[in-house]
């Protein structure tokens, strides 16, 4: 399933990567328990380290963003560690699907004003 990894490092790009589907390479990814945020204005599903937080992870600027355009996310909330992001769940199945073309093109676009905005500030 291919996905998209955002660090929480803002100076390492959001990259792209096929990974099994399913718990363990999820709680991989972020390093802990999973929890899921659901992007729907977007069509996609972020996961991201549940105790996050409480653990001090730094905070994910870039996935802290796109929950806030996306409505996603409370005011004053943020996404702490690294951040997955899939295709929407399957209706049928209740899986996650792999991001499309389109969402690809998306979050490569999004990055890269991410990255202008860095550089202007």
């Amino acid at each position: 399933m291919q996905v998209a990894i955002i660090p929480a490092d803002i100076g390492q790009p959001i990259r792209f990567e096929d990974i099994a589907a399913g718990l363990d390479p999820m709680q991989e990814a972020v390093g802990g328990d999973i929890q899921m945020v659901g992007l729907r204005a977007a069509s996609m599903n972020m996961y991201i380290n549940e105790n996050g937080k409480f653990e001090g992870l730094a905070t994910n600027r870039r996935a802290t963003i796109l929950c806030h355009t996306t409505l996603a996310i409370a005011d004053g909330d943020f996404i702490a560690g690294d951040a997955v992001l899939v295709g929407p769940t399957d209706d049928e199945e209740g899986a996650d699907t792999s991001l499309t073309e389109g969402h690809v093109a998306f979050l490569e676009n999004f990055d890269q004003k991410i990255a202008l905005l860095g550089k202007q500030g």
